[in-house]
C-alpha cells in the first residue's frame, strides 16, 4: 500500500487491472467491511467506503494505517478509529477520471 504507483492503464480488455498499491487498499476496506474485531464505528465506515475509489482511497488507507499502527500492532481492534470519508464512485464528490488507454481496440 505505500509503493508510489501510478494509476493508469486501468483497463485491460474486460480486465480491470490496477497497481498493488489500490489493490491492497480496496483489500483492507473490504476486510474491515467484514470483520467482527472492530467497532461499530470502523465497521460503518468502512461499509461506507468504495474498494474502487481510486486514488483516493490509497491516500485515505495510508493515513488511517499510520493513525492506528500502534493500535493494530497490540492487537487492540477496539482502539481502532475509522479514517476520513472518500467520496463515493459515481457521485459529483469523486473527481478520479478512468485514464484512457491508448492503443486498445484500434
Amino acid at each position: 500500500m505505500f509503493r508510489d504507483e501510478e494509476l493508469t492503464n486501468l483497463i485491460d480488455g474486460d480486465i480491470l487491472n490496477y497497481p498493488i498499491s489500490y489493490g491492497v487498499a480496496g483489500l483492507i476496506i473490504e476486510n474491515l467491511k467484514h470483520s467482527t474485531i472492530y467497532s461499530d464505528d470502523v465497521l460503518q465506515w468502512a461499509k461506507r467506503t468504495s474498494p474502487h475509489a481510486f486514488p483516493e482511497l490509497r491516500a485515505v488507507m495510508r493515513d488511517w494505517w499510520q493513525e492506528n499502527k500502534q493500535f493494530l500492532k497490540k492487537k487492540n481492534y477496539q482502539a481502532v478509529r475509522p479514517g476520513r470519508e472518500v467520496p463515493k464512485v459515481g457521485t459529483a464528490d469523486a473527481v478520479t477520471p478512468v485514464p484512457a488507454n491508448p492503443g486498445r481496440g484500434q
